[in-house]
Parts: structure tokens; sequence; C-alpha cells
């Protein structure tokens, strides 16, 4: 393995990409000002749901319950389903968010345990979608349709992202999409904000979305109002 630490323009930094999970953890355990510190830790099942269960009675009385987000969790099929069964065999709600952007099998073996899913749907251009995403449109669409084939509760959520699908036509689109071919009832509108920007700084990653929050009321009008004339019901700033 390469040193993890080189220069760049004449300062020593951390190259954390050829750094194994146990090095980064003896790095931030050996750091002398705590300047340095490793994001989340590695849980088994029971860990997870002993950590959910210490508000068992609060969700009980609220209808609360476990929502799985990520990442992707369905990068992780079998976890998603195990810790959804667990939730439902302990009278919990279930819901996870995901950008469906997975193989199919590895949603519909966690079906049987959700109760909600929270379903990103970026755009429905597959151009536009493979050059900001280098993934597969018709993926997403497909499983948006299995889904509501499934008969599975779907809230359906679109960023809204400047230059990409911050204008009438894109949001058009996307609403015909989800009222004509989903079972979703209700879409919510998520303006682009810019609160990502100092994790890439943290990680040493270029930023290259704009850098500036989305302030455009009457685009959020349209979506709501032409939403609502689709017969859907929207939120904005969900």
């Amino acid at each position: 393995m390469s040193h993890p630490t080189g220069y760049n323009d004449g300062q020593l930094q951390l190259q954390r990409s050829r750094l194994t999970l146990q090095q980064s953890e003896a790095v931030a355990d050996g750091c002398p000002t705590g300047a340095l510190t490793l994001c989340g830790k590695a849980l088994d099942i029971d860990a997870i749901m002993a950590e959910v269960m210490r508000d068992h009675a609060f969700y009980l009385r609220s209808g609360g319950g476990l929502t799985i987000s990520g990442g992707e969790p369905f990068m992780q099929p079998d976890v998603v389903a195990q810790l959804l069964k667990r939730s439902k065999q302990a009278a919990l709600h279930t819901a996870v968010e995901s950008s469906l952007h997975v193989p199919w099998r590895s949603i519909s073996c966690a079906l049987p345990w959700l109760d909600l899913m929270l379903a990103d749907l970026k755009h429905v251009d597959a151009a536009r979608f493979k050059q900001w995403t280098q993934g597969s449109l018709a993926r997403v669409l497909d499983n948006f349709r299995r889904l509501a084939a499934s008969n599975t509760h779907v809230i359906v959520r679109v960023p809204l992202i400047p230059d990409f699908n911050a204008d009438r036509d894109s949001v058009r689109a996307i609403i015909d999409f989800v009222a004509n071919e989903t079972n979703a009832s209700d879409i919510h509108f998520l303006p682009y904000h810019t609160l990502g920007i100092h994790k890439y700084a943290l990680l040493d990653r270029p930023y290259t979305a704009a850098r500036t929050p989305l302030d455009d009321p009457e685009l959020l009008a349209f979506a709501q109002e032409y939403a609502c004339r689709q017969g859907l019901t929207a939120l904005l700033r969900g």
C-alpha cells in the first residue's frame, strides 16, 4: 500500500482513500488535538435494534418507528430486511429512504415488513440523469412501477437542483410520471441547499454544484399548483 500522506501545494495532507478502516480508526484515536474524527461505526443487527428499542414506548404512543436512510440502504438488502422485520415484530412503523437505483430483488425482499418508501425521483430525462448521476434512469423508473404493482405506500421526493431539474419543463415531466405511472399520492419538493459544501471540504473533494441555495418561489408555486392539478398532494421544503 502506498503511503497515506502526501504533499499538495507544499502542504502535508492525509490521503484518506489509502487508509483501511482500522488505520482510519487508529489515526483518529491518535490525533492529539481531536481535529481528525471518524464518522460512523460498524454495528450488528442486535446493537442497532437495542438502540431503536430504547424509545419503544414513545414510538408506540406516537406511531413512529424506524426509518432506514443512507447512502443507499438497499446496498445492504439483507440488513435492511432484517431490521424491518425485527421492527415490525416490535409493532413499530417502518420506512426506508432510497434512490431506487438498485436491483429490484434488493427492494422486494424488504417489502413484507415495509410500511413506507420515501423514494427520490431526480429526473425523467435519461440523458440528463446519466450526465449528472452516471446511473440508469430506466432502473429507477422500473422500480417505481414495480412498487406501484406491489401496492407499496410511496412518497416521492424531488430535490430541485439548479441547472439540472429546477425548471418548469423538468418539474412538469416529473409530476406527470408520478401521477400517471406510480401509485403515489404525495410528492415532496426539496429545494437545493448548500449544507454539503463543508462536508466536501472535510473530505478534500471538489464541490462542483451551485454555491448558493435555490431561491425560486415562482417555480415552487408552479410545482405545488401543477401537482395539485394532477391529483397529487404537494409539500414544499419537506
